[in-house]
């Protein structure tokens, strides 16, 4: 279980050596930062910027925000 946003960190860092993204629901999120969507949103994309990752913030209707980390792509890839 993911108590703490070091867990987090750890989960997805661990989750994105042997897959491309890593999902993480809002329960979670929620854990981690008990704030307003918007306010949620802004921290999670704080924490993905500083670990190096891009992050894309879904939020399924009634259901709470959804996040898709994935490594930060490298200047001119893709």
């Amino acid at each position: 279980m993911i108590g703490t946003i070091e867990e987090l960190a750890g989960f997805i860092r661990l989750r994105l050596t042997t897959h491309d993204t890593c999902r993480i629901f809002c329960h979670v999120l929620r854990t981690c930062w008990s704030l307003s969507s918007a306010e949620q949103a802004e921290k999670i994309q704080a924490f993905a910027a500083e670990h190096g990752w891009e992050v894309k913030i879904h939020e399924p209707a009634a259901y709470g925000i959804v996040a898709d980390f994935r490594p930060r792509k490298s200047p001119g890839a893709g």
